[in-house]
């Protein structure tokens, strides 16, 4: 595949990255797109057609089918569920849920139920969807997640969907140090009353500092860094919900409870 093909769809047999565009509307201040060279805050010029993302994973060399197959990651270079992207990744779902993969899709936009009803009867295994909510900030949402949706809106229907088959999870990535812990109560608050499960990761930046590269196939550098919050925000749902320190831990936490 030539680079740019690579850039829609990358990774490897455990684990496959799609994106129905590469860039993004919203202007995160954290985000590793600009690092990428790809556009933050208009309309992406890079677009692909759900059949088109279909064809290049079966063609890729690294599907692998079923249950105990690849996780499909839609959206790590884009919103996914930007309105200009829902049918594209819609199409995308459809096609490998019936395949019997994983799929996990990471977003901050609003996910109805209508918008998913569809999807519903095609799951074959609890957790064979994952719907990852992401935040990194409420109270100073406007500030670090320019352009996303409010968040009080992002989890309105999260325990629908939940509810409907599909596992939802409150995504706290990446914690910024000092800025998200500011809100551990609003997030402690919200997995009380959705019950749903809580992911804690880090951020993915430039900085090498860590050695750990991250997961997500970059060509700039990306590597993971922690920070000292993320314990503490993982300590405050004892007792609350179960917390996961990556969406493939999670994943891996239905495939067994599925065995």
């Amino acid at each position: 595949m030539d680079m740019l093909v690579q850039r829609f769809v990358a990774g490897d047999v455990k684990r496959i990255f799609v994106n129905p565009a590469l860039g993004c509307r919203s202007s995160c201040s954290y985000c590793y797109l600009g690092d990428e060279g790809f556009s933050l805050g208009s309309k992406p010029e890079l677009c692909a057609t759900g059949s088109k993302i279909i064809e290049l994973v079966e063609n890729s060399g690294m599907f692998e089918e079923g249950r105990d197959g690849s996780i499909i990651s839609i959206g790590c270079f884009s919103e996914c569920w930007d309105t200009e992207n829902i049918e594209v990744t819609k199409e995308i779902i459809l096609h490998f849920i019936t395949k019997g993969n994983p799929i996990q899709l990471a977003t901050k936009r609003c996910v109805r139920p209508e918008q998913v009803q569809g999807i519903v009867p095609l799951i074959q295994w609890n957790g064979q969807l994952g719907i990852f909510v992401s935040t990194a900030s409420v109270s100073q949402w406007k500030k670090y997640e320019a352009g996303t949706t409010n968040p009080n809106l992002r989890f309105r229907y999260i325990d629908n969907i939940s509810n409907w088959g599909i596992v939802s999870y409150i995504y706290i990535k990446p914690v910024i140090e000092g800025v998200t812990i500011k809100d551990v109560n609003f997030y402690v608050d919200i997995a009380k009353e959705k019950k749903c499960d809580v992911v804690v990761g880090s951020i993915f930046n430039n900085d090498s500092a860590s050695g750990k590269l991250s997961p997500i196939p970059s060509v700039s550098g990306l590597y993971v860094n922690s920070s000292r919050d993320e314990e503490e925000i993982v300590k405050s749902f004892e007792g609350v919900s179960r917390v996961f320190r990556s969406s493939v831990d999670a994943v891996e936490f239905w495939r067994i409870t599925n065995e």
